[in-house]
């Protein structure tokens, strides 16, 4: 099996090589004709079908119908996709797969376009496996790609490797005929964003074999993501590539029971005992003629178990692993040192049309090795080319190739009907404002309606000719009628401004104290849509007549606690709101300190339920004072218990207590959206628990300041 592969990696090389040359570059655009031959119009080329060398039937116009002249010649059909902009080109990595080294992009070359791809990797170190070892690597992949239709790819590769080792034997250990079939499907989310997904299966020859085993089949399944700013601005030629996913490493299925491999045969072998998980990144700079980029590739192996006891120290373990031991007898690092890691800057020249070389070196960033673990070598060079090729137009393009023939044709001149109607577009505004009207309606006394867009315009049906009615109607807006006369064949445009319709609301409200005595003379104040201030009467009523919006009613009268309700007013409608405040204390029992509300006294409740005590609404009412006065800050209520009883009870009530707080302090005016709860049970005690005091101190309630 070795020596098949390798002659059907050459046997490839050799079709490919004359395919190459016979394969005619992209034609240039048609250059226009020399200024001499503007005074006498060329004939019109009829559609044809690029590709075809068939005789081009050309309409000549009327005045040149006893006259003949040969069309121009038609471009030669693209063998290839065109760049997919003016610098940089899309191509195949080593795999296939349309993207850098390693990093695959969520986009592909022009359908039914077929790739040809050859690489060279090669690196040659000493003190890889053991110190003064030397480790060399040749390897080759022949690949071939191409898109079936959009949105899909499809490829095909065989790879080949001699790895030779001073610590293995043979010294010489090759790996071929190795090969990879690939799919990827792809798809445009956004104007720069396209993601997909793919998967490759790579079916691996045994050791020793002439066949496949299938058994050790490894699988790659991979997210895809590829942003490319040039498609919203030139100015940034930048692509970026993301690739997330999970390699199934199954190479350790080709041991035989009781075989055993050193790291360096496992490493020329190919034999690893992790399945991984990476995470390929890659940006890529498109230039006209050369695309520098840079990608990084990390990979975890799973159900990895580092050696207890390990600690790793000023110089690295990877001279220390020096003989070709076996699994038992080998220390396993921290996965941060032994999960495989390459950071990759290459280079893409693209000047030659259609064939792309690329130059990158991986640096391996990993710095001890781990049996089963896929070893990096410090550096790998990789050397590979693309080339495309457009088998079904190419074939077409050989046939005869004459010049196009020029047929007289006599064309009438169309004469277009006189139009018989008219048309209407404008604008419609809001007056004050200046701003769009989204959703007016515009009626005409002899055709359909229509209505605005989202910029505001408008464009009628065909009407008959006339004097023409507009009305405007919008709600929120007074109605808007204006005339003209429509002349056939006219499209006039017009701009309306529409005035908003105030219509205007009623609040009406009665401030009383805790013992529903009215409070005269008592200063409302009245924010929001629109501000006004007004006092109480003798019997603690006011009324304020504002326009329909949201406004916050406040009592600030100094000698009681500032008491709020927030209002939602419609046009033309009456709200009632009934406000209580309580007599200011004389000693302050809550203040902002710091972080919190401080609270001076005890939040009362019902022994064992979540219901307030009658006399916690007088010190919540002083909560609400601080929180009117201090409009801006939101605050998370915390419920605390003892340790005494189950601690599942405790938390559930202490959560309980919480809510019923902030719910009373939302019932007395205070915006939900300022409030938030939670409760905690015993688990945050603030003295011991062995005392009755120290448990009654835990009961609590605190009001802590989350936004200012």
């Amino acid at each position: 099996m070795p020596k098949l592969a390798t002659l059907l990696l050459l046997l490839g090389l050799a079709a490919a090589v004359p395919a190459l040359g016979q394969t005619p570059d992209i034609p240039e655009a048609p250059r226009p004709p020399p200024a001499a031959e503007k005074e006498t119009p060329p004939p019109t080329e009829a559609p044809s079908n690029p590709g075809t060398t068939a005789p081009a039937l050309t309409a000549a116009p009327p005045e040149a119908t006893n006259t003949q002249a040969p069309a121009a010649a038609a471009p030669k059909p693209e063998a290839a996709a065109k760049p997919a902009r003016a610098g940089g080109r899309l191509a195949v990595n080593p795999e296939g797969n349309t993207g850098l080294l390693r990093v695959a992009a969520a986009e592909s070359v022009a359908p039914k376009l077929i790739r040809l791809s050859f690489a060279l990797q090669w690196f040659t170190a000493g003190s890889v496996f053991g110190p003064d070892d030397g480790a060399t690597r040749v390897g080759a992949i022949l690949g071939i790609s191409g898109s079936p239709t959009d949105y899909l790819e499809l490829w095909l590769n065989v790879r080949a490797n001699s790895t030779a080792n001073d610590l293995t034997t043979p010294t010489l250990l090759q790996s071929q005929g190795d090969l990879s079939i690939g799919v990827k499907g792809f798809y445009p989310v956004a104007k720069i964003a396209s993601v997909g997904v793919d998967a490759q299966a790579t079916l691996l020859s045994g050791i020793g074999g002439t066949s496949f085993d299938l058994s050790s089949t490894e699988l790659r399944l991979r997210a895809l993501l590829t942003s490319d700013l040039m498609k919203a601005t030139e100015k940034i030629p930048v692509r970026a590539h993301l690739n997330a996913g999970i390699t199934f490493d199954n190479s350790n299925q080709l041991l035989g029971d009781g075989q055993r491999l050193t790291n360096a045969e496992r490493f020329a072998l190919g034999v690893g005992d992790f399945h991984r998980f990476g995470l390929w990144l890659g940006v890529e700079v498109p230039l006209a003629y050369v695309t520098p980029y840079i990608e990084y590739v990390a990979e975890v192996p799973l159900g990895y178990r580092a050696t207890p006891g390990v600690v790793i120290s000023g110089q690295p373990l990877r001279p220390a692993q020096t003989t070709p031991t076996f699994t038992d007898a080998l220390a396993l690092p921290a996965i941060t040192r032994v999960m495989p890691q390459r950071l990759t800057p290459g280079i893409r020249v693209t000047a030659i049309p259609k064939l792309t070389l690329d130059l990158a070196v991986e640096v391996g960033l990993t710095p001890d090795i781990a049996t089963g673990v896929v070893a990096v070598p410090p550096y790998n060079v990789w050397l590979f080319a693309s080339y495309p090729l457009d088998p079904f137009n190419e074939v077409q393009a050989k046939g005869p190739v004459g010049p196009p023939i020029a047929v007289p044709v006599i064309i009438p001149e169309a004469v277009a009907p006189a139009p018989s109607t008219g048309k209407l577009t404008g604008l419609v505004k809001d007056q004050s404002t200046n701003k769009a009207v989204e959703g007016a309606v515009i009626a005409f006394d002899r055709s359909p309606p229509v209505a605005t867009a989202a910029s505001g315009r408008f464009e009628s049906l065909p009407i008959e000719p006339g004097p023409l009615s507009i009305t405007v109607k919008k709600d929120g807006y007074e109605p808007g009628s204006t005339k003209l006369d429509l002349a056939a064949g006219d499209a006039p445009e017009i701009e309306v401004a529409l005035v908003p319709s105030i219509k205007e609301g009623m609040i009406k409200g009665r401030v009383v104290d805790d013992k529903d005595k009215p409070v005269p003379n008592a200063p409302v104040e009245l924010s929001g849509a629109s501000t006004k201030a007004v006092t109480t009467n003798e019997s603690g009523a006011f009324e304020i007549k504002v326009p329909a919006g949201k406004y916050t009613v406040a009592v600030e009268d100094p000698q009681y606690l500032k008491k709020s309700k927030d209002v939602d007013l419609a046009g033309g409608a009456t709200y009632s709101v009934e406000l209580m405040v309580r007599k200011r204390p004389k000693e302050s029992v809550v203040e902002v300190k710091g972080d919190r509300i401080l609270v001076k006294k005890a939040v009362h409740f019902v022994t064992g339920e979540a219901r307030l005590a009658p006399d916690a609404s007088a010190l919540l009412d002083a909560v609400v004072d601080v929180m009117v006065a201090n409009k801006s800050i939101k605050v998370r209520i915390e419920g605390h218990t003892d340790n005494v009883g189950a601690e599942d009870a405790n938390l559930n009530l202490s959560k309980a207590r919480a809510e019923a707080v902030a719910n009373y302090l939302a019932e007395q005016g205070i915006d939900k959206g300022r409030l938030s709860s939670e409760g905690y049970g015993p688990n945050r005690p603030i003295a011991p628990n062995l005392t009755r005091v120290g448990r009654e101190q835990n009961r609590r309630v605190e009001f802590i300041i989350v936004e200012q």
